[in-house]
């Protein structure tokens, strides 16, 4: 959904907001993107196919009147997201791109980057094909080969899409405070790509912290405040992360199916 932003909202231009709920993304988040000139897009997205995803955005946006206040609706576009790639992305005379070969992001839905990057190969497949005459299956298979760096992503992002799924609210609101303190949010900062997902995973899991450990992590701190000797005491039980923690300076500060909305304030 587009949407014209109130004078009143609280939504803070030039940042992305990510909303966690099962109430109002069950499986999914919702969010709100700015676009510039007081624009923003507003979006949720659902696992269950039983819940309209246009009911999420509206509880969503019911449950955050202050991001909304005053805010005037400008569009509204719906539509389903393909999770998870087929075996193969070719035939003779056929090449599969973008949504068609589940190119897109498991984790945030995105699809516009892999579906480019898809089309880029190919067309440098087709061309080889004009150039030989040969159209076979054989000869486009080269494109999948080519694809294999997007699909080894979009595998990574399945996995930890499939994480994000076992947790309920209580390990989320946890793991969010876990992830919040200083040396977690400055690796994320310099290592965080949303295209690749794999290289924080990656950074992540050598800090001590595998999908294992993420899940004594999450059933440690729910309802915990993060301060003091408490969490230090915790994170013991994870001596990797813990020294990695101590070992923050070693990070520099970085430089500075779904349904979707967008409002423009005065």
């Amino acid at each position: 959904m587009e949407v014209a932003l109130g004078p009143k909202s609280i939504a803070t231009p030039g940042h992305a907001e990510v909303f966690l709920g099962r109430d109002i993304a069950p499986g999914w988040f919702g969010w709100i993107f700015p676009l510039g000139g007081g624009l923003a897009r507003v979006g949720t997205g659902s696992v269950d196919r039983r819940i309209p995803p246009g009911r999420c955005l509206a509880e969503f946006i019911s449950r955050h009147p202050e991001c909304f206040a005053d805010c005037e609706r400008l569009g509204y576009a719906g539509g389903v997201v393909p999770i998870g790639t087929p075996a193969k992305i070719y035939a003779d005379r056929v090449m599969l791109v973008g949504d068609a070969a589940g190119q897109v992001k498991p984790v945030s839905g995105g699809g516009l980057y892999f579906g480019l990057q898809a089309a880029a190969f190919a067309a440098e497949t087709a061309l080889e094909a004009f150039s030989s005459g040969d159209f076979s299956a054989a000869a486009l298979a080269r494109y999948q080969l080519r694809c294999s760096a997007l699909t080894r992503e979009i595998q990574v992002g399945l996995a930890l899409r499939k994480f994000y799924l076992s947790l309920d609210e209580h390990h989320m609101d946890g793991l969010v405070r876990f992830f919040g303190r200083r040396f977690w949010t400055r690796l994320v900062a310099r290592y965080g790509d949303i295209d690749y997902p794999s290289t924080l995973a990656g950074k992540i899991a050598r800090a001590g912290l595998t999908r294992s450990t993420l899940l004594r992590v999450a059933n440690m701190i729910p309802g915990m405040e993060l301060k003091g000797a408490e969490l230090l005491g915790g994170m013991r039980a994870f001596p990797s992360a813990a020294a990695a923690e101590s070992a923050a300076t070693d990070v520099p500060e970085a430089d500075g199916g779904f349904a979707e909305d967008e409002r423009r304030g005065d």
